[in-house]
């Protein structure tokens, strides 16, 4: 989870409150979240919702403001909807998700570490979703979606290192260039790459400007 900038004013489809879905609104989502589930990361959804922050049963306000409104892929939105995860996940248009939690990807184990770096329950609970749609499928159907997420996470995560190891053979201008964009919050799985060059500053402290 990255931090993204809403754009306003709301998509006046919403003003209609007959549908939060309408192409409008798609298309300004997909914008804001850089065509990112906003949860998990991945990118160009071909499953893409809109997904309430906080619940909006029973509540027609929530259900049309566009302060609450996400995109998401499908298998995160189904994880968002389980009890627990109803309210106090983290607002990533109103806060840095990344001064709140730490998202560490280990490839040895193919799995995903997601640490909440305060005791605020927002960071808690945010923590454990996260960790929750890359590690922890229940059915068949969450089965299918973590495996293809992880494998998505691994493939980007093996271009990454690969673009390091060919920087630290020859720092130039060029490769500098190619990780940048990796490090960008429009990348996928963003979060992962830009905590693994603050976990190991040391060696690429050329890079933390492009993850502050």
């Amino acid at each position: 989870m990255i931090k993204c900038e809403r754009t306003y004013p709301a998509p006046e489809s919403l003003a209609k409150r007959q549908a939060y879905n309408e192409a409008d609104v798609i298309s300004r989502l997909k914008a804001i979240f850089y065509d990112k589930c906003y949860i998990c990361g991945l990118k160009g959804l071909q499953d893409g919702v809109v997904e309430h922050l906080v619940s909006h049963k029973g509540n027609d306000d929530l259900k049309y403001d566009w302060n609450n409104l996400f995109w998401s892929c499908h298998h995160c939105n189904q994880w968002k909807n389980k009890r627990g995860f109803e309210t106090d996940v983290l607002d990533c248009c109103h806060q840095n998700p990344e001064q709140h939690i730490m998202c560490i990807y280990d490839p040895r184990g193919n799995r995903v570490i997601v640490k909440p770096r305060d005791t605020e329950q927002s960071s808690v609970i945010t923590a454990r979703l996260i960790a929750n749609v890359f590690n922890e499928p229940n059915t068949g159907i969450r089965i299918n979606a973590s495996s293809q997420r992880m494998q998505d996470l691994r493939r980007e995560w093996n271009v990454f290192l690969k673009l390091l190891a060919d920087y630290r053979k020859e720092k130039s201008a060029h490769r500098k260039r190619l990780i940048r964009a990796r490090l960008s919050r429009t990348s996928a799985f963003a979060a992962f790459k830009r905590d693994y060059i603050r976990e190991h500053q040391s060696e690429y402290k050329e890079f933390l400007e492009f993850v502050s």
